[in-house]
């Protein structure tokens, strides 16, 4: 598993124009900069990336977010090939230490409630870190969701569960 310091000196160097410029030819627009969405067929700029937050969004289908967020989307990687990828490119040595026997019954759990909500219940959701963000297509805003019993929440479109 990679180290917090590590992950956080990955993520306060991974700047988002300069992740995303390199997928998506973006344009100068006031404090922002636009392109051509890479996540759907895109015909006029919806991509916006905001260098002062550090996020970008597609106002057209609504994918974003930050850096890493961004990589695992485009490039089809998990959380931890993410950071790898943007250590890399920065040229940040990835520090890696053995999982203590709670985190990986932590990890285990965070596994098996994405198994359950993407495999039986036929939500979306990516694991990142300590969360779990789950999207239903299906559900409205405001829905309440329950998981077997175990899980409860409210659903708008895509909420976020901390471990």
């Amino acid at each position: 598993m990679i180290d917090q310091p590590t992950i956080d000196r990955i993520l306060d160097a991974a700047q988002i124009y300069d992740v995303v410029s390199d997928f998506v030819t973006l344009r100068k627009r006031g404090v922002n900069y636009v392109g051509l969405c890479p996540f759907h067929d895109d015909k006029t700029p919806s991509f916006y990336v905001s260098p002062a937050k550090g996020l970008c969004k597609c106002f057209a289908c609504g994918k974003g977010g930050n850096a890493v967020h961004f990589i695992m989307e485009h490039e089809q990687m998990s959380y931890p090939e993410a950071l790898k990828y943007l250590a890399k490119k920065y040229g940040i040595e990835i520090k890696e230490r053995e999982l203590s026997s709670e985190e990986k019954i932590a990890q285990s759990e965070r596994a098996s409630v994405e198994f359950m909500l993407t495999r039986h219940i036929g939500l979306s959701a990516e694991v990142g870190g300590q969360w779990l963000i789950v999207r239903s297509p299906d559900v409205g805003d405001g829905a309440e969701l329950t998981l077997n019993g175990i899980l409860r929440f409210q659903c708008s479109g895509g909420i976020r569960l901390y471990f």
